[in-house]
């Protein structure tokens, strides 16, 4: 039996599946009947703009909700301090701070900044969190996104560049070489705070579940029965219908698509993952999914795989010790990392 996820403003990537052994599985704090010792409950909350749903295997309801009480609060704390959507947060604050100096910032904004530096030098600049001044002129931020002309867009191009941020380990702090730039951790943020509010739930000793922020997932543990988590990896041309199920544990699964936050005009569709380079939406991936161990190994991959586009992304991944990808080309062709395979060597895919 299959189950989907619906997500909050069509940010779906990606949706989960439980296959029950002899009965249904049915969820919101419903126990599965073939359960002795421990059940599945079902616990959400609107956290960083999107739905995110905790399934949590333990043996008592009341502390299974005590621990997501936890955890969501954790999660919305931090995107009080990384959301670029809050005006008040402090990497609004921080992107504000255009004084020639060097800014004393949190530990945990520090860390997320750091992280998304790596990724944008392990990428050459392909993932770049220095876009947010392009965010901003296509309107990304808002609910009326539009093409900027291209004059706009070259102007804006001169404020983005990773490159362009120092950063002191020491102090925590960091300093903006010019004026005019903005960090955007979209790509990066929401699985930094999926990852500390797995581990509040570490913390409660919940031994099994399955995070799902807007179809960024990560699962840990078994099911009853020392049953695996079967994860549907979706399809971009054909979202009612998975590409493949995949049977994980202690399994992180992200996704980036173009079929997320877009907008349509005369000359074109026109999405969100932009591309540093050109200031334009990359052009040549209708979706990416990578696969890895742990939410720190993959954690910003899926958007830098599609900026790369698919041939040097899929290269990116097979550099890389622990992560597999699934890439959708412009024209919707499958194309698997080398490894993929290997790890999953039962998948099968629908074309």
């Amino acid at each position: 039996m299959f189950w989907r996820f619906n997500y909050f403003k069509s940010f779906s990537k990606l949706f989960f599946t439980c296959i029950a052994v002899s009965s249904f599985l049915f969820f919101g704090k419903t126990i599965h009947p073939s359960f002795s010792d421990d059940s599945l409950f079902s616990f959400k909350k609107f956290v960083m703009g999107v739905e995110v749903e905790l399934i949590l295997r333990d043996s008592n309801e009341s502390h299974a909700q005590k621990a997501s009480e936890s955890a969501f609060a954790e999660m919305t704390r931090l995107d009080g301090i990384l959301s670029n959507w809050k005006e008040n947060s402090e990497i609004s604050e921080i992107n504000r701070s255009q004084e020639g100096k060097w800014v004393p910032v949190s530990k945990e904004l520090f860390e997320v900044i750091s992280k998304g530096m790596d990724v944008s030098k392990s990428t050459g600049g392909a993932f770049d969190i220095t876009v947010g001044r392009l965010l901003h002129l296509w309107g990304f931020y808002t609910s009326s996104p539009q093409k900027p002309l291209k004059e706009e867009i070259d102007k804006a191009l001169n404020s983005v560049g990773y490159k362009l941020i120092e950063l002191d380990t020491e102090k925590h702090s960091l300093f903006f070489k010019k004026p005019g730039l903005e960090i955007d951790l979209g790509g990066i943020a929401k699985g930094y705070i999926i990852e500390k509010g797995f581990d509040v739930l570490k913390t409660f000793g919940i031994k099994a579940g399955l995070i799902n922020g807007s179809g960024d997932i990560y699962v840990w543990g078994k099911k009853s029965g020392d049953k695996l988590w079967n994860i549907a990896v979706e399809d971009p041309l054909d979202r009612e219908k998975p590409l493949t199920i995949l049977p994980v544990t202690d399994t992180a699964i992200f996704t980036s698509g173009d079929y997320e936050r877009r907008f349509v005009e005369e000359d074109g569709v026109f999405h969100h993952i932009l591309d540093p380079k050109t200031g334009m939406p990359a052009g040549k991936c209708r979706g990416v999914t990578v696969i890895g161990k742990s939410i720190n190994s993959v954690n910003g991959l899926s958007s830098a795989v599609f900026a790369l586009g698919p041939e040097k992304g899929i290269s990116f991944i097979e550099k890389l010790n622990d992560a597999e990808a699934v890439v959708f080309d412009a024209d919707g062709k499958v194309i698997l990392s080398k490894g993929f395979k290997k790890r999953y060597p039962d998948a099968r895919l629908s074309r």
